[in-house]
């Protein structure tokens, strides 16, 4: 069959990126289970990356995203055990620590997830879902 000569349109993917009111980011809940690294690199393969999270209403509007599922967020501490970073290096200002954390974890508890509103650190190879996130566009 010749379809070069078809009167249908080509049909695209609909986006499934949610628009967070409060700063424009878009937010895609990915409900694969990967490890922390597996995450972060295929937020970047889709041109993104592992979600941050600047203040209170953002940490809810995620929550609600995801549910009560654990998902890995875009902090690490790998670099300097203790001093947590964001993928994006954007300011570490908001925390919103599970109480009496973080804790002095061996060196390889470095990977910052949020589970319940609260957030946690655990090794890289531990398996979570994740929030891919993208700027708003200029």
């Amino acid at each position: 069959m010749d379809f070069s000569s078809s009167s249908t349109p080509p049909t695209t993917t609909p986006d499934l990126r949610v628009i967070n009111p409060v700063n424009q980011h878009l937010d895609l809940f990915q409900r694969s289970e990967v490890s922390w690294y597996v995450a972060r690199g295929h937020c970047t393969y889709l041109g993104g990356h592992l979600v941050t999270i600047q203040d209170a209403a953002e940490n809810n509007f995620i929550l609600d995203l995801v549910g009560d599922n654990e998902v890995w967020l875009g902090a690490t501490d790998e670099v300097e055990a203790g001093t947590w970073v964001w993928v994006t290096n954007e300011p570490w200002e908001y925390t919103n620590w599970e109480p009496n954390k973080p804790a002095d974890y061996p060196i390889y508890w470095d990977y910052l997830y949020l589970q319940d509103s609260l957030w946690g650190a655990e090794p890289e190879q531990w398996i979570k879902y994740y929030v891919c996130e993208w700027e708003p566009a200029p």
